[in-house]
């Protein structure tokens, strides 16, 4: 009386048939990244004998790039591939100093920072490999 079919019942539909749905979807992604992190430190470095705080200046340039892609299908929808690439670039400075009067003098100092599209994402279906307007393209027995 709950609504819910018994073992073995079978579910029957407004209209009192019978029917079974089943649904799927399947999906796949991913994506790959590099990264190059240049660093140029200039400092100074004391014996450590002499009990002085070395201190240095780090310039860096972080850059990285990304490829990523994803496919799916599904008993609901059409079949699809999609693909992109993505790239960034930050140029810093920071300031590697011992405390001073109880202050720190570490600091990190950002330049330039900027994402940006290596390329726009691009998707695909099955439907646009095919040629419509090619009669002698169509798939099938020829006669």
């Amino acid at each position: 009386m709950s609504g819910v079919p018994a073992d073995g019942e079978v579910p029957e539909t407004s209209s009192g048939n019978s029917s079974t749905s089943f649904y799927a979807d399947l999906s796949a992604s991913g994506d790959i990244t590099a990264w190059v992190k240049p660093l140029i430190q200039l400092g100074i470095v004391f014996n450590p004998s002499l009990n002085v705080p070395s201190a240095s200046i780090d310039l860096e340039l972080d850059t990285y790039a990304t490829l990523y892609g994803s496919a799916g299908v599904g008993t609901t929808q059409t079949a699809n591939v999609c693909y992109g690439a993505n790239a960034g670039i930050e140029l810093s400075a920071a300031v590697n100093a011992p405390t001073l009067f109880d202050v720190s003098l570490n600091q990190k100092h950002t330049f330039v920072k900027r994402d940006f599209d290596l390329i726009q994402q691009t998707c695909y279906s099955p439907e646009s490999f095919q040629d419509t307007t090619c009669d002698a393209c169509a798939l099938g027995p020829t006669s």
